[in-house]
């Protein structure tokens, strides 16, 4: 009877034996399984703050460029329709025959660019002589000088150009005018004569046109 007992006794001691040592490796395993998730977890952290990072210098990129461009679209270009004769000292030149008119802001009437916005513009002007004879144009701002091309190549035709990058005030007026100085004819010959401009940077808000 007392051997059976202390059979018993240690087939108990040995199952807790067994059992001790099962619980210690699962809980060895689940520490494990808890340091592989916490290296996950630190992992996907890293990548999340880089990606902010990514994200906040791709938002900074993008504000700069928004900054660069302008927030009003101004864009013009004419020509002029047909041969032009008789002009007189100072006399504004109309290019009559509209390419493109972004805004609606140069009047081929009047052959003047209205300034919508105060900022920085390109202006391209190319005049085209008559043969045989010269002319000295000017691009003003209100009467400002801007730009001056020289237009003539002897008994041909000959053309002249210049461009310029300005700021240029809301409100004022550009235009293209001869420069009577130096002008043997006060003609203009058609269609290769052309004006341009466009707005690279704008530093306000756009001014309404009166009248």
């Amino acid at each position: 009877m007392k051997q059976s007992v202390v059979i018993l006794l240690c087939l108990f001691a040995v199952i807790g034996a067994i059992h001790s040592v099962e619980d210690n490796d699962f809980n060895k395993m689940v520490l494990r399984k808890l340091d592989e998730l916490n290296d996950k977890v630190v992992e996907l952290q890293q990548e999340n703050q880089a990606l902010k990072h990514h994200i906040q210098r791709s938002t900074a990129k993008r504000q700069a460029l928004e900054s660069f461009f302008p927030a009003t679209e101004v864009g013009f270009s004419a020509r002029v329709s047909q041969h032009v004769k008789n002009l007189t000292a100072h006399q504004p030149i109309k290019f009559g025959n509209v390419i493109t008119n972004i805004g609606n802001y140069y009047n081929p009437t009047s052959g003047m660019f209205f300034v919508p916005v105060t900022g920085t513009y390109l202006f391209y002007v190319n005049i085209l002589s008559e043969a045989n004879n010269n002319i000295e144009t000017e691009l003003v701002q209100d009467g400002s000088s801007l730009a001056e091309i020289y237009s003539g190549a002897g008994k041909f035709h000959g053309a002249g150009s210049n461009f310029v990058i300005a700021n240029v005030t809301k409100g004022k007026n550009v235009w293209v005018k001869v420069h009577a100085a130096y002008s043997t004819d006060m003609s203009v010959h058609c269609c290769w004569s052309t004006f341009s401009g466009y707005l690279l940077r704008e530093y306000e808000t756009p001014a309404s046109i009166v009248g």
